[in-house]
């Protein structure tokens, strides 16, 4: 475009003594009657040609140029403003404190009623001794059922025959004579098989001119009393349950 308006500038200052005529042809064209002497002065044709090539392309390069500066006129842009930043504090969140847990409460048990303890009812001397037998005759505690141990060689149902404190011991067995006539109150079979009564003597036989009924004396097995007879005398009979 500037090679362009540099050589129509040119033309223009090489044709410069012919355009003030051009633009009077051109003023007459438009409205004022020519004359013979303009008509005449025109007949040349290499400086008309000349000339109106001058001002035609004259024309053109003004037009190129209105064009070009309204291409090319780029409006100024505003400065864009400066937005200075803003400082925003955002408060940090309070942290929330975690609710400590609720403790469950534990039902409370109703006390258990307090057992009253039984009094304790101290047992006399009297009450003792009469748990305790002794007897008089032989000083031996009597034992209900418990076997007697009052000699180391005692009567059993292999010897058949021993000989104590001065009289001589056998043994007959209920099982053989059951003795459903004698009168013991009692009457039990102990541990080591002896016949007894309530208070724990042991029931014998003996001569009655040896020993009468209910004589109390001490055998190889313990205390015993006699309930039954039928013996030689100086014989004493045990009655057992072998």
């Amino acid at each position: 475009m500037k090679k362009r308006i540099l050589a129509a500038c040119l033309l223009v200052l090489l044709a410069a003594p012919g355009i003030g005529a051009m633009n009077e042809k051109a003023q007459g064209v438009s409205g004022t009657k020519a004359t013979p002497d303009t008509v005449s002065a025109s007949t040349d044709s290499s400086d008309s040609i000349k000339e109106k090539a001058a001002f035609e392309l004259y024309k053109e390069v003004v037009e190129d140029a209105e064009t070009v500066d309204e291409e090319y006129i780029v409006p100024a842009e505003a400065p864009v403003p400066t937005i200075a930043p803003v400082s925003i504090d955002i408060p940090s969140p309070t942290p929330t404190a975690t609710p400590a847990p609720t403790a469950t409460p534990v039902p409370t048990q109703a006390p258990l009623p307090t057992a009253t303890p039984a009094p304790i009812v101290e047992e006399s001397s009297e009450t003792a001794d009469e748990n305790v037998k002794v007897d008089s005759v032989t000083g031996v505690q009597l034992q209900y059922s418990a076997a007697y141990n009052v000699s180391s060689n005692p009567l059993t149902r292999y010897k058949g025959v021993v000989s104590f404190n001065g009289h001589r011991e056998t043994y007959y067995s209920q099982r053989v004579l059951p003795g459903y006539g004698l009168n013991i109150p009692g009457r039990h079979v102990a541990d080591d098989g002896t016949v007894r009564d309530g208070d724990g003597y042991i029931v014998v036989a003996s001569n009655l001119s040896y020993m009468g009924r209910y004589t109390i004396l001490l055998t190889s097995l313990g205390p015993a009393k006699v309930y039954d007879t039928g013996c030689a005398y100086g014989t004493i009979d045990i009655y057992v349950n072998w």
